[in-house]
C-alpha cells in the first residue's frame, strides 16, 4: 500500500476501510504479500546483463557451505550499506540466519529487484539443507511466508530464474521477536507511548502485538476540537491475529470501541474537544498480530480571532507572479500537506510537461470537504484560463487531454473564501513512449514467460511502445478452466486501440478480443491445463504508453479440488462457529473455502437492529467449481432459511428478523467442494449525522453547486425523528421534461418526501409516494438556484439515502448552441467513421454527442453472421435537448435504413442483413443538437464460419441425453434461464426439475424463440415416461403442469426439423410449497397500521394512478390494510386492483370506510380482483387483502383515483379525458373476437381512470 500517499488514505477513509482484496496467485508454500510498486518501464535492454554488474562485497557466497551469515535477525530489516547483485550467469548468493523465536502469521523473508534487468527466484532451506518453501514469480517482489517455522538456523538461496543475471536487489525480512515493537514497553496506560500534539495527519508502522497478552498504549492531544472527518485507525491482516482498537480519555474513562472482524479497526474522533486522549490496541481473545499500521487524522490549530491556520511550506504563492515552481513533471508527482490558510488566500503552481496529454493525465487536489471547499482551476503560459472544476467532493480533478508540451498553472482557492488547513495536490502527466521491460517479446518464440498462473496475476508497466509492435507472453495453466477465468488487458483507448488474442501451445488461435472499448478480454472457459500463449498488439499500427495485462486463473487443487482450508478453521459445526462479532455495516470476507467433501463452515454474528428489505446475507461462488448452499439459523439454532439453487449466489433475507445473534451453514451440495467464495452480510445500520449536517432550513442548504447531466450524491441520512435535510442546487439552463431531481432509498428502512423550491423559497412542486425512490420534474424550470428539502414521512428515520438530479447540460465554446465533443471525434463523414469493429452480441457505447449545428457522426461496424429479428441498432438521447436521427448503409455508402422519428429512441432492424461491414450515421434534424446519447448495436454471437453452419454451445452443455440432463434442482415460483441455443443439427438441450407441491393452473413450462431461425418443440417427461409435447408452429411452445404431483420432471427440447436454433429462452412456472416473505409494508393488518397511499405531501391525499409491486399474503392470518384519502367522488373510471398468479393462492380484495365496514368485496378469479370506486365520496377509505380460504400468494395492488378538476379544460386533472373507439366487423371470426375483446379488457385494467374503451361489435353476420 501506498502508505505515504494522501490520496490512497483519503480514499481508503472514504470507503470506510472495506476490504477490497485482490488475491495474487501463490508462489510460495505460504501466501506470498502483495507489492503495489510501479513497475518501471526499461529504456533500453542490454543484450549481455553480465557486463552490467561485478561481483558484490558479500562474495563469494555460491553455496551453502560459503553461505553470507547474518546472524540472529529480528524484527523489520534488511541487508543494509551493501550493493547485492546476481552479477553473472550461475551465480548464486547464499545467506545464513537463526530465528530467535518461532514465527507465525506476518513474518516473511523476501528479495526485492527491477524484474526488467533480471527475473530473481528465492528458495528457503532448515538446518539439514532440506528445501522448506520458495517463491519464484514475475514481479518486482519474490517472499516467502515464515508461519509455522520454529526457532533456529536457516538458509536463504538467490539465484537467477533460467540462468539471468540483475546488477541489484535487497533482501527484506519480519522476523520474530520477544522484544516487541519500537514503542514497547507501552503495556498499561501509565507507560502508554507519547505520540504528542497531533496536527493533520500521521501514520506509524511496523508495530505488533507480538505475544498473547501484550497490550499496546498510546498517548496523545488534540489541538482542537475534532469534527466527524478526524479519527484513529488500525490496520491489519486479521488472518495474523484479531486485533481491536479502544480509545479513553485523559482520566482512562472509555470513550469508544472498535472491535469487528475486518482488516482494520477505526474510532472517529467526532465531537471530541481539545485535550488528552489514549489508545489501546490489543488482541482479541489473546490473539498476537505481529504488524499493524495506526493512523490518525487529527484536528489543525486554528487561530481562534480570525480563523486562520498556520500558512503552507509554499508560501507566498498567492499570484500566478509567485507561482511554486514544480519544475519539468514526468509521471505521477504528489505535493503536501498545503493549505488554503485563510479568507481570499490563493495557492498557485507552475509546472512544465513534455508530451501531449493523454486522457490519463490530468490535475488533482484531495481534502476533506467538511473542513472547507476547495476548487481548482488550470491555466496556460498566458495566464489563460483552459479549464476549472467546483464539486461538492473530496476531489476535484481536470483532465489535460490533448494539451501540447509547455508551460502551465495551477490555482487552488477556497469555494466562497473557505478555508482548508490540509489538502493535496496531485499531478499526472504524459511520459515518453518506451519499450517495456518484458522485450524483445515480439513473436511467439521470444514470449516473456509468465510461468505457473493461479488466481489473479496483473502484470503493469506494459506498452505498445512503436509501429507494429506485438506483445508475446507464455503462461501455464494448473487446471481446467471455467467461466470465471478470462485474460484481459486494460488500457485508455483514445491512446491507442489494443486488441488481445489467446493460442495454443502450437500458437493456434483459441480466441480474440478486438473491440473499441479500454478493455479486452478472452474466456479461458473449458481450456485444460497446459501452457498457453498472449498476444497484444496495436489496431491499425495504433501505439499506446501503458497497459495492464490480467490473467484469472484457476488454481492448483488436491485430489478432492477443493483447495486448502480457510482461515476461519475449524468451523465445521455451530458449536465451533467462527465469530463474525457485531455487523454494522456492509461487510464481506473473501479467501473461504469447502476444501473437501463433508467439509461446513459456521459462521456466527450479530445484528443490532431488526432487519430491512435492504438486509441480508449471501454467498457468491463458480458455480462451475462446485455447488453451495446457505443456512441460516437463530441463536438456538432454529432453521429459519435456506437458498438453494444452481446460480453462482445464495441470498437469504434479513427483513423483520429481530436484532440479536444469529448463525450461517455453508455446505457443498451433494459433497460438493469449492476452492473460494465469498460471504457477505448486509446488516441494520446506526442512525448518525450524515457528512452535510447542519443543513436542516433553507438558510443552511448543504450547496450541491452547478447541475449539468446527471449526477448523484450519495451518504446522506435523515437521523433523527425532527430531521430536516435542506439542498441547493443551479441550473445552468432552462430545463424540460427530461429533466428531473430524486433521491433514492428503501421505503422499508424509512418513507422519505421531498418537496422543491425557489430562491424565494416558494414551494413549487413535491412527491410523496410510497415505494423506493421520490421524483420531481423540473420541467419548464429557469436557470437559477432551487432548494431540495428531504424529510420522514411522519417522523420516518432512515440511516442511508441519495440524491440524484437529470438536468440541463452546460454550454461549451465559444457559442451558446454549442457542447463538448466527444471521443468518437473526428467522425464527421464516411471515410473518418469511427471504427466499432466486430459486435459480437449486445454492444453499448456513451457519452456521444451532436456538439454542433454542422457535427455529424459516422461509424463502421461488422456483423459476423446474418441478422435476425433480435438484431438492431440504435440511439438512446432525450429528444427534447435535440432531436437525432439514425441512417444504415452498406460499406459502399449506399443508404439501407432510417429513423426519423419524434420521440426518445431510434431503431433500425438488421434482420436479413447478411454479415459484413455497414456504416451508421447520427445527425442533428435540421442541424439540431444533442449533448449526449448512446448508441446501441445488437448483433449475432457467433460467426457464421467458426462453427461449419452451427452455434456456439450454450453454457449448459453437455445436456444432451437425460441421463446428463442439466439439473435445475428445486424449482419453486418462476425460474428463468436465457441465451440457450439448439447449437449444431444433432443437439437437444435436457434439464431436469423438482417441484414441492401439486401444481395447478398457471404453473408450466414454456420456451421463446423465433421461428424462423429453427423450428423448436418440447416434451416434458417424468419417471415414468413422456408426459406431454408442445409441437407448434408459433414463436414459443408452453406445456402445462396443472394436476402434476410433487415429482422430479425433464424437459426436452429439440428442432423440429433435425436443424438449429441460436437462441431460446426457457421458463417454469411451479408452485410454491412455502410462504412467502413478510412485504415491506408489514405491519399493516390493522386500520391503525395501515399503510398509508398517498402522492401529496402535503395533504396526504391520493389522486390518480399509484402502483405497488411484490406484496405479500405472507401467513394465512395475514391481513394487508391500505389507508387512501380521495379527493373527488368516484366514478366507473376509478377502481383498485390487484393481480397474482392465480396458481399459487386465490386472494380476496375489499374496500372498508373509516369505521372498518366492508363497502364492497371481489374474490379473486384467474388471478385478477377489482373493485370499483364509483359513487364513493371524497373521504378516506381503505383497500384490504387476505388469502381466500387462508391461502398465501404475492401480489400487485393498483389504485386508480379521481384526480383534481381543472377548471376550462375537458376531462379529468391535468390530462385530457379519451375514449378509444373500437369496432369489430361483421364476419364468421367470432371466437377470434371474443379473445380480441378479452385482450382489451385487460389493456384497459392498466389504463388511467381517465382513459375510457369502448368497443362496437357488429354481429350481423355471426
Amino acid at each position: 500500500m501506498l502508505f505515504d500517499s494522501r490520496l490512497f488514505w483519503r480514499q481508503a477513509i472514504r470507503k470506510g476501510f472495506q476490504r477490497h482484496a485482490t488475491r495474487s496467485r501463490t508462489r510460495s508454500m505460504t501466501r506470498r504479500r502483495s507489492s503495489n510498486r510501479d513497475t518501471a518501464v526499461a529504456v533500453e535492454k542490454l543484450e549481455d546483463r553480465t557486463l552490467l554488474s561485478a561481483p558484490d562485497p558479500l562474495e563469494p557466497n555460491n553455496t551453502l557451505a560459503e553461505a553470507t551469515q547474518l546472524g540472529t535477525v529480528v524484527g523489520h530489516g534488511t541487508i543494509d550499506n551493501v550493493d547485492l547483485s546476481i552479477h553473472e550467469t550461475g551465480d548464486e548468493d547464499w545467506y545464513n540466519f537463526e530465528l530467535a523465536a518461532a514465527s507465525g502469521p506476518g513474518h516473511f523473508v523476501g528479495i526485492e529487484f527491477d524484474h526488467e534487468d533480471g527475473d530473481l527466484d528465492l528458495e528457503l532451506y532448515d538446518h539439514e539443507g532440506e528445501l522448506v518453501a520458495w517463491s519464484a514469480g514475475v514481479d518486482d517482489v519474490e517472499e516467502i511466508g515464515g508461519e509455522g517455522l520454529l526457532a533456529g538456523e536457516y538458509s536463504l538461496r538467490v539465484f537467477g530464474y533460467d540462468g539471468d543475471s540483475n546488477p541489484e536487489y535487497k533482501v527484506h525480512y519480519n522476523a520474530p521477536t520477544a522484544a516487541g515493537d519500537f514503542a514497547e514497553s507501552n503495556n498499561s496506560i501509565a507507560t502508554a507511548h507519547d505520540l504528542g500534539t497531533l496536527e493533520g495527519f500521521h501514520f506509524w508502522q511496523d508495530l505488533s502485538v507480538h505475544e498473547s497478552g501484550n497490550d499496546d498504549w498510546y498517548v496523545f492531544d488534540l489541538a482542537e476540537d475534532a469534527e466527524w472527518v478526524h479519527f484513529a485507525a488500525i490496520m491489519f491482516n486479521h488472518d495474523q491475529g484479531d486485533l481491536e482498537l479502544v480509545l479513553y480519555d485523559s482520566d482512562g474513562g472509555e470513550v469508544d470501541a472498535s472491535a469487528g472482524t475486518h482488516d482494520f479497526e477505526m474510532i472517529w474522533l467526532g465531537g471530541l474537544e481539545a485535550g488528552t486522549y489514549y489508545l489501546e490496541v490489543y488482541g482479541f481473545a489473546g490473539d498476537e498480530n505481529p504488524d499493524y499500521t495506526m493512523v490518525i487524522e487529527a484536528p489543525h490549530a486554528t487561530d481562534h480571532v480570525d480563523g486562520t491556520f498556520e500558512p503552507d511550506e509554499k508560501e507566498p504563492n498567492d499570484t500566478i507572479e509567485t507561482a511554486w515552481d514544480i519544475g519539468q513533471v514526468s509521471g505521477f508527482e504528489e505535493i503536501g500537506p498545503l493549505s488554503i490558510h485563510e479568507p481570499g488566500d490563493e495557492d498557485w503552481f507552475h509546472f512544465e510537461t513534455l508530451a501531449t496529454a493523454t486522457s490519463w493525465d490530468g490535475a488533482a487536489v484531495n481534502f476533506w470537504h467538511e473542513e472547507g471547499d476547495i476548487d481548482l482551476s488550470l491555466f496556460d503560459a498566458d495566464g489563460d484560463m483552459i479549464a476549472n472544476t467546483g464539486g461538492i467532493d473530496d476531489l476535484e480533478y481536470i483532465s489535460m487531454e490533448g494539451l501540447p508540451a509547455g508551460d502551465y498553472y495551477l490555482r487552488v482557492n477556497g469555494f466562497e473564501d473557505a478555508t482548508n488547513p490540509d489538502y493535496w495536490l496531485s499531478l499526472n502527466t504524459p511520459e515518453p513512449i518506451e519499450s517495456d521491460f518484458a522485450e524483445s517479446n515480439d513473436t511467439l518464440s521470444e514470449a516473456y514467460t509468465l510461468r505457473d498462473i493461479e488466481g489473479i496475476e496483473t502484470i503493469d508497466g506494459l506498452s505498445i511502445h512503436v509501429a507494429g509492435d506485438v506483445d508475446w507472453f507464455s503462461f501455464e495453466m494448473l487446471e481446467t478452466a471455467t467461466d470465471w477465468h478470462s485474460i484481459s488487458i486494460a488500457f485508455f483507448h483514445e491512446i491507442g486501440d489494443l486488441d488481445l488474442a489467446v493460442h495454443n501451445s502450437a500458437g493456434e488461435l483459441l480466441g480474440s478480443s478486438e473491440g473499441v472499448n479500454g478493455f479486452e478480454q478472452v474466456s479461458l472457459d473449458g481450456l485444460p491445463a497446459g501452457e498457453y500463449y498472449v498476444s497484444v498488439w496495436g489496431f491499425e499500427d495504433d501505439t499506446n504508453p501503458e497497459y495492464i495485462l490480467t490473467i484469472i486463473a484457476p488454481e492448483e487443487s488436491d485430489s478432492t479440488g477443493g483447495g486448502t482450508a480457510d482461515f476461519a478453521e475449524p468451523n465445521n459445526t455451530s458449536e465451533t462457529a467462527y465469530d463474525l462479532r457485531v455487523i454494522e455495516q456492509d461487510s464481506s470476507w473473501d479467501d473461504l473455502s469447502i476444501h473437501e467433501p463433508g467439509d461446513e463452515d459456521w459462521f456466527t454474528f450479530t445484528t443490532l437492529a431488526p432487519g430491512t428489505a435492504t438486509d441480508a446475507v449471501g454467498i457468491e461462488f463458480d458455480h462451475e467449481q462446485g455447488d453451495l448452499d446457505l443456512s441460516l439459523f437463530d441463536d438456538a439454532g432454529n432453521l429459519l432459511e435456506t437458498s438453494e439453487s444452481i446460480w453462482d449466489f445464495e441470498h437469504i433475507s434479513l427483513e423483520g428478523l429481530p436484532a440479536g445473534t444469529y448463525q450461517l451453514q455453508v455446505i457443498g451440495f451433494d459433497g460438493a467442494v469449492h476452492p473460494e467464495y465469498v460471504l457477505g452480510i448486509t446488516a441494520p445500520k446506526s442512525l448518525e449525522p450524515d457528512f452535510a449536517e447542519e443543513n436542516n432550513s433553507q438558510q443552511t442548504a448543504f450547496e450541491l453547486r452547478n447541475a449539468s447531466g446527471f449526477s448523484i450524491w450519495q451518504g446522506f441520512s435523515i437521523h433523527d425523528e425532527n430531521d430536516v435535510d435542506w439542498f441547493a442546487f443551479d441550473l445552468v439552463r432552462h430545463a424540460n421534461a427530461h429533466h428531473a431531481v430524486g433521491v433514492e432509498f428503501f421505503h422499508a428502512a424509512g418513507d422519505l418526501d421531498i418537496a422543491l423550491f425557489d430562491a424565494n423559497g416558494e414551494r413549487l412542486s413535491d412527491s410523496s409516494g410510497i415505494d423506493d425512490g421520490e421524483e420531481i420534474s423540473l420541467r419548464g424550470l429557469q436557470q437559477g438556484t432551487y432548494y431540495l428539502e428531504v424529510s420522514g414521512f411522519d417522523g420516518a428515520t432512515l440511516p442511508e439515502y441519495a440524491i440524484w438530479i437529470e438536468a440541463p447540460h452546460q454550454h461549451h465554446g465559444e457559442h451558446e448552441n454549442e457542447f463538448e465533443p466527444d471521443w468518437s471525434e473526428e467522425n464527421n463523414s464516411l471515410a473518418e467513421a469511427t471504427s466499432l469493429r466486430e459486435i459480437v452480441g449486445h454492444t453499448t457505447w456513451d457519452d456521444l454527442s451532436i456538439h454542433e449545428a454542422t457535427d455529424v457522426d459516422w461509424f463502421a461496424f461488422e456483423l459476423l453472421a446474418e441478422g435476425t429479428t433480435h438484431h438492431h441498432v440504435a440511439i438512446d438521447f432525450d429528444h427534447h435537448e435535440g432531436d437525432l436521427d439514425l441512417s444504415l448503409f452498406d460499406s459502399q455508402g449506399t443508404l439501407l435504413g432510417e429513423s426519423t422519428g419524434v420521440s426518445d429512441f431510434e431503431e433500425i432492424s438488421l434482420s436479413g442483413w447478411p454479415a459484413g461491414e455497414y456504416l451508421l450515421q447520427v445527425y442533428g434534424y435540421q442541424g439540431a443538437i444533442n449533448p449526449e446519447y448512446g448508441l446501441m448495436i445488437d448483433g449475432p454471437d457467433w460467426d457464421e464460419n467458426e462453427f461449419e453452419g452451427n452455434f456456439p454451445p450454450d453454457g449448459h452443455e453437455p445436456n444432451d441425453t437425460q441421463e446428463n440432463a442439466f439439473d435445475l434442482r428445486t424449482v419453486e415460483g418462476q425460474t428463468t434461464l436465457q441465451d440457450l441455443s439448439i447449437h449444431s443439427h444433432d443437439d437437444i438441450d435436457w434439464f431436469q426439475f423438482t417441484t414441492t407441491a401439486s401444481a395447478t393452473e398457471g404453473h408450466g413450462v414454456r420456451i421463446e424463440f423465433e421461428h424462423e431461425l429453427g423450428d423448436l418443440d418440447l416434451a416434458l417427461y417424468n419417471g415414468d415416461g413422456l408426459v406431454d409435447t408442445s409441437d407448434s408452429v408459433d414463436d414459443f411452445e408452453a406445456i402445462s403442469l396443472e394436476g402434476l404431483s410433487p415429482d422430479t420432471y425433464w424437459i426436452e427440447i429439440f428442432e423440429y426439423s433435425g436443424s438449429t436454433n441460436p437462441e431460446y429462452t426457457l421458463s417454469i412456472e411451479a408452485p410454491v410449497d412455502r410462504d412467502p416473505d413478510p412485504d415491506r409494508f408489514e405491519e399493516n393488518g390493522t386500520l391503525a397500521t395501515a399503510t398509508a397511499v398517498r402522492n401529496d405531501a402535503s395533504t396526504g391525499t391520493l389522486s390518480g394512478d399509484v402502483s405497488l409491486e411484490d406484496v405479500s399474503i405472507h401467513s394465512e392470518n395475514d391481513v394487508d390494510l391500505f389507508a387512501f384519502t380521495t379527493i373527488a367522488d368516484g366514478t366507473s373510471a376509478h377502481r383498485i386492483t390487484i393481480e397474482y398468479r392465480h396458481g399459487d393462492g386465490d386472494l380476496v380484495l375489499d374496500v372498508l370506510d373509516s369505521e372498518g365496514a366492508t363497502v364492497a368485496t371481489s374474490t379473486g378469479h384467474n388471478g385478477h380482483a377489482d373493485i370499483s370506486l364509483d359513487g364513493l365520496v371524497a373521504a378516506t377509505w381503505y383497500a384490504r387483502v387476505t388469502g381466500f380460504e387462508g391461502e398465501t400468494n404475492y401480489y400487485d395492488i393498483e389504485f386508480d383515483a379521481p384526480r383534481p378538476e381543472t377548471p376550462g379544460t375537458p376531462g379529468e386533472g391535468e390530462s385530457d379525458a379519451w375514449t378509444v373507439m373500437v369496432y369489430i366487423t361483421a364476419s364468421n371470426l367470432e371466437s377470434f373476437a371474443h379473445s380480441d375483446i378479452n385482450e382489451m379488457e385487460i389493456a384497459a385494467a392498466a389504463l388511467p381512470g381517465s382513459v375510457n374503451l369502448a368497443v362496437l361489435w357488429d354481429q350481423s353476420a355471426a
